[in-house]
């Protein structure tokens, strides 16, 4: 397909060479004749040659609403039809709600029900928790008089030893005196001392009996304390962690997912029935309305477009895409020209979108009017896309520039002193741009409004002539 194009615009460009060539030849040729020729003159213009890019496209809604709804239920009014303007809140339609409402009635009485189950349930584990703490309060203090009990038994009989094994030292010490005394006293002081020391043995012996009789005992009681508080110790842990899971239970209860469905549902019935409005969330025009009174909705129900912001999608051709960007300027224009808006490029889709038909597809871009300007959705517009910033000059015919090894000069004409006559006179010029059909010329001799040949073919520098004026194209 490219290489289609390269043939055509080779075979243009001959042509436009033979007719240039034509011209010059029949020129000479009447020059050679001695046929009058009028040169023609053109007036030098002020010209913007800022480069550009010139497409066209359709006006569209930069902002397209698309209204919906999740609610299924039968239409009741249906109140805007194409081509009303609407405003942000206002009714475009509304749904009957009494089935909704029948809904809502009969959940609200099975989430009741629910929520009595669970209030029981909740109330059930609460009890538990108390008694749970009740019966450990009570347990503790009962765990800790047996305690207390078995250590004061314990601490008694402890004293009651030490205090026997005193009087038992007391009776050996008297023991061993009375020996001491036997062994230096004659025989009658030692039997006289025998029957004491006798005494003293007895005594020593019932005591140390005592004794061993009172420590088996403290022992006794001691390992009773040890016993107490282990099973106190082993008691508590089990009532903590009874009522640990209780209090966990409590912490984390949450209603069964009968509940949660049932909420979750008649929640989203409530917010239904509170939208049984539908309401513009936009202003704009109201392009499609694509349901009747009755009808339950599925999908797009209504478009709105908004007419405040207009956008035109032009093609761009693929020798051009590369310079086009974002922010760009842009003027659009009405065919007829007389609708004009400035504008600016949105977006630039530097991708092949697809095919229409034989026709190859182009790259596009978005080009965004600063205001409306009275156009309207639809209209064909003509775009044009400025490429670099204002460049305005002295513009003259493409023709009207000869090109010569030493420069390039224009023919101005100035009147003599018979007025229907002209002094060609060839002037200097400097080129500062071209857009193939005008050139920006600069020169200190030259200003906007003088008259040049509008072909420099016509004319020499020094002719005098007559001559006719024409007006650019």
């Amino acid at each position: 397909m490219r290489k289609k194009w390269k043939i055509i615009a080779i075979i243009a460009a001959v042509i436009i060479l033979l007719v240039v060539i034509a011209k010059n030849t029949i020129f000479k040729q009447k020059k050679e004749n001695n046929i009058e020729i009028l040169p023609s003159v053109i007036r030098v213009n002020e010209r913007d040659f800022a480069s550009s890019i010139k497409t066209n496209g359709v006006i569209r809604s930069k902002n397209i609403f698309t209204v919906t709804s999740d609610i299924q239920c039968k239409l009741a009014t249906v109140n805007v039809i194409p081509g009303d303007y609407v405003h942000v809140g206002d009714v475009l339609c509304t749904f009957d709600a009494s089935d909704i409402e029948a809904q809502i009635k009969i959940l609200e009485e099975q989430l009741e029900n629910y929520n009595k189950n669970n209030n029981r349930e909740y109330e059930g584990i609460k009890r538990s928790l108390e008694n749970a703490q009740k019966e450990k309060t009570s347990q503790e203090e009962n765990w800790n008089k047996t305690i207390e009990e078995a250590r004061s038994l314990a601490d008694s009989l402890e004293k009651e030893t030490e205090s026997m094994r005193a009087a038992y030292n007391i009776i050996v010490n008297e023991i061993d005196a009375t020996r001491s005394v036997m062994a230096e006293s004659d025989d009658d002081l030692k039997a006289s001392l025998q029957s004491q020391l006798n005494e003293y043995i007895l005594q020593s012996t019932e005591l140390l009996t005592e004794i061993n009789d009172c420590n088996e005992r403290a022992i006794s009681a001691k390992n009773a304390v040890y016993e107490a508080e282990k099973n106190a110790n082993e008691a508590v842990k089990e009532f903590d962690e009874q009522i640990l899971t209780y209090t966990e239970q409590l912490d984390s209860y949450s209603v069964s997912s009968e509940v949660s469905s049932v909420t979750r549902e008649l929640e989203d019935l409530k917010r239904k029935r509170d939208k049984v409005e539908v309401l513009a969330q936009a202003e704009g025009l109201v392009t499609a309305v694509n349901v009747n009174v009755g009808d339950i909705p599925s999908g797009a129900m209504m478009v709105i477009q908004d007419t405040q912001h207009f956008v035109v999608s032009v093609p761009i051709r693929e020798s051009e895409i590369l310079s086009v960007k974002d922010g760009m300027k842009a003027n659009v224009q009405s065919t007829d020209n007389t609708l004009r808006a400035s504008g600016n490029v949105l977006k630039v889709i530097n991708f092949i979108s697809g095919m229409t038909g034989d026709e190859p597809a182009s790259y596009s871009a978005l080009v965004e009017l600063d205001a409306p300007s009275g156009f309207l959705l639809g209209m064909n517009a003509n775009v044009k896309i400025l490429l670099s910033d204002e460049n305005k000059g002295l513009s003259v015919p493409y023709d009207a520039v000869e090109r010569r090894d030493e420069g390039d000069y224009v023919y101005v004409a100035s009147k003599t002193d018979n007025d229907s006559e002209y002094l060609m006179k060839a002037v200097k010029v400097e080129i500062c741009a071209d857009d193939g059909k005008f050139i920006m010329i600069k020169s200190d001799k030259i200003k906007a409004n003088d008259l040049v040949a509008a072909s420099y073919y016509d004319v020499n520098d020094g002719m005098v002539t007559q001559v006719y004026e024409t007006y650019e194209d």
